[in-house]
């Protein structure tokens, strides 16, 4: 599946770049009053590496039952998909990858990649008369509008698969001026994958991986009476003020 599109009449919370360590939103999404079944948790891609519990953490969302929780590809979950065996997988190994290969055989690799490749590459969200995008890194500059990402995503463009799991420009130049124009056709953009301090807007694509796994802490962000309201947890699943 490229693109899954969704329809949130509950509470829409945000997140990105959980990197195995589930129990950290669990406890985050618990703390905020979230009731699986009614509200929507969409994940920006990166489920696993670095962390504690990366196959529980992507098995906890292909078996979600509830249809609460959904993520897209980022390029750690591609890794999986792509570069699981001994001659080919010393990029994931040296990228947080090395528990794949550490602790499960091939066969269960194999199984790990054909899990990884339920998941869309792009998540589109319709929640209180708003649209909502979600791509792991960015859509690219040269794209000017929803409907012509949603297209070329659509016909299979390898190397806008690699641009949106990959690209880091919005965060490292966010005040180009290109950059603050608006992707037309969608409210707002969601983005992990290049940590930030703080939740970042730029233009209207909204960057929220606060490095949880960097010694940070991870960012909640939920969209409520019609603008975004972010929430901190540590490592420990302690909501920071």
């Amino acid at each position: 599946m490229t693109v899954q599109k969704l329809k949130s009449t509950g509470r829409l919370f945000f997140v990105s770049d959980v990197h195995g360590e589930i129990n950290v939103l669990l406890k985050g999404l618990d703390t905020l009053g979230f009731q699986e079944g009614t509200d929507l948790c969409v994940h920006a891609g990166d489920l696993i590496d670095r962390g504690s519990e990366s196959l529980w953490t992507l098995d906890f969302f292909i078996n979600d039952e509830t249809d609460s929780y959904h993520s897209v590809l980022g390029n750690h979950d591609v890794f999986a998909m792509e570069n699981n065996t001994e001659e080919n997988g010393g990029l994931w190994a040296y990228n947080g990858g090395s528990w794949a290969f550490t602790n499960h055989t091939q066969e269960e690799r194999d199984v790990i990649a054909r899990k990884v490749s339920c998941f869309p590459y792009v998540i589109e969200v319709e929640h209180q008369g708003k649209h909502f995008g979600v791509v792991h890194a960015a859509v690219p500059q040269d794209i000017k509008s929803w409907d012509e990402f949603i297209c070329l995503m659509e016909v299979g463009n390898k190397n806008l698969l690699f641009e949106i799991v990959w690209n880091r420009e919005y965060v490292e130049y966010p005040n180009c001026k290109d950059f603050q124009v608006a992707l037309e056709g969608i409210d707002y953009t969601i983005h992990g994958h290049t940590p930030v301090k703080e939740p970042l807007m730029v233009g209207n694509r909204l960057h929220i991986d606060t490095g949880l796994v960097y010694g940070k802490h991870l960012t909640i962000a939920e969209f409520v009476d019609g603008d975004f309201k972010f929430y901190k947890f540590d490592i420990m699943g302690e909501e920071k003020v």
